[in-house]
Parts: C-alpha cells; structure tokens; sequence
C-alpha cells in the first residue's frame, strides 16, 4: 500500500475507517459529511467533471450517487416486470394445456351471433 502521508498510523486510518460528522439541517435537508479514500486519479476526474459541470466536488458526487441508485432502482423494476411478465406466461400456457383444442375466437363470434340475434 503506497501512501503519501507522513506517518503509516494516519495513513492507516485514513483508508480503512470512515469518520462520518454529522452537519447541521438547511433548509429540511439534512446533510452528512463523509470522509472517504479514493484513488488519486479518480478524484482527478472528479475534480474536472464537477468543474465542467461548475458545481462543487461534493455536488457532483451526491448527483453521481443519486443516478446510480435511480438506475438500480429501475433494474430492480425491470426485472420484477420481466418475473411478472413470465408467471404470466406460465399461467397462459397452463389454461391452453388445460383447454385443449378449445377455440376460444369461434366461441366469442358464436357469443357475437347469439347476442345480435336477440337485439334484433
């Protein structure tokens, strides 16, 4: 583990345990401040995404993190859609098991016919 730090206790600290302060509420947004390690050349990016973006680094990471749980979100969605859609299916398949040879658009024109005859 390579660190620039002068001593290996700090150093130590820093990558292994997260010091999490709590800020003061503005405006009904309550703000936590976390200390966090990442590789040099990813807060590098940051650092020139957020300021194309002309926000702040802190910004720019809470908007980075809001995204990706919107979109586990949304995959979370999409596969409970895609299970509900195959249960669907199953149960689809089972009733034309069942049914046989059963023609069920003959029998909604039969339906038609009888009821037409009787409006008549």
């Amino acid at each position: 583990m390579l660190c620039d730090r002068l001593d290996f206790f700090s150093c130590y600290t820093y990558q292994y345990m997260p010091i999490i302060h709590t800020i003061e509420c503005v405006e009904r947004v309550c703000m936590r401040r976390l200390n966090i390690t990442l590789p040099e050349e990813i807060v590098e990016l940051i650092d020139k995404f957020a300021k194309d973006m002309e926000i702040s680094r802190s910004a720019f990471l809470r908007k980075a993190a809001e995204e990706v749980m919107d979109r586990y979100q949304k995959e979370i969605q999409e596969k409970e859609k895609k299970k509900r859609i195959r249960r669907a299916i199953e149960i689809q398949d089972r009733l034309r098991k069942k049914a046989g040879k059963w023609d069920g658009v003959g029998e909604v024109r039969k339906w038609r016919e009888t009821l037409s005859k009787h409006m008549s």
